[in-house]
């Protein structure tokens, strides 16, 4: 069975990594990074250091992956909301949802996580190791890595693949996200401090996240503020959407005043923190 570790740039899977390379777990066969070209720069520094680290010390890389450029793709798919608006013949460019908060109190419904994440993953190691069609004597052969603590319990979830088992080292070791902290800057300084990795326009950053990007990472709160502008009017709704669950434009919301659901609420495991 091929161990493959599903690295997200943040804190837990980046634990997860190098517990296994320090002979915790088993060897990772391989390490998979699927890029939605939405991260924030600071994790992509972060990762490549990572990379660079794992490489010179342990002879292994992080395999990176794409599915697609999430961020212009948001772009793209509003400027054919525009042209569709002017000649109404014209098709809208569709584009994966995101988990946008709507002015008359509710959420659509997340498609980005599987389209940007779980079918580019899906699709590389189908193409690695070429299963071809299920028959009666195929067997589990790849055992996915999670990079998911105890305190994220409620994100295990079971494969649907026929092919794969998904494995959460880090529950079954009963370590806490803090403890993987912990044990990174304990044993890996040069890595000390890994951040939490996830679109830097996410709706389901908490708040404290949003002002930590206003206050310290400008550039990147700037992106997602446009971002947000963009997103304001969907194909087939009526109704005005936001980033931030205080229905307002994110460039205007006093971080200090509104509670904000938590990236924890990501239900697929697949979005790194």
């Amino acid at each position: 069975m091929k161990e493959i570790l599903l690295y997200g740039g943040g804190t837990q899977s980046t634990g997860l990594l190098l517990m296994a390379l320090d002979g915790l777990f088993k060897k990772p066969d391989m390490v998979i990074f699927s890029d939605t070209m939405g991260e924030p720069q600071f994790v992509y520094d972060y990762i490549k250091r990572v990379n660079i680290y794992i490489i010179e010390k342990y002879q292994l890389g992080i395999r990176q992956i794409y599915g697609g450029n999430l961020p212009q793709d948001i772009k793209s798919a509003e400027l054919s909301y525009r042209i569709n608006q002017k000649f109404p013949s014209l098709k809208t460019k569709r584009i994966a949802s995101l988990p946008l908060f709507t002015e008359s109190g509710g959420m659509i419904r997340r498609q980005c996580t599987a389209e940007y994440k779980i079918q580019p993953i899906t699709k590389h190691i189908k193409s690695v190791y070429n299963f071809g069609r299920k028959n009666a004597k195929s067997e589990i052969e790849i055992n996915r890595w999670f990079g998911i603590s105890l305190d994220e319990i409620e994100r295990c979830k079971i494969s649907q693949e026929w092919w794969a088992i998904n494995n959460y080292p880090l529950v079954e070791k009963r370590m806490y996200r803090h403890e993987v902290i912990d044990y990174i800057n304990k044993n890996h300084p040069e890595l000390a401090n890994p951040p939490r990795s996830s679109c830097y326009f996410c709706p389901f950053h908490n708040d404290n996240y949003w002002r930590e990007l206003k206050e310290n990472h400008n550039n990147e709160f700037g992106k997602a503020c446009k971002i947000d502008e963009l997103i304001r009017h969907q194909p087939k709704l009526t109704d005005k959407c936001y980033l931030h669950r205080s229905r307002q434009p994110l460039k205007d919301v006093d971080f200090s005043k509104h509670g904000q659901l938590e990236i924890f609420a990501e239900c697929d495991g697949y979005c790194g923190i």
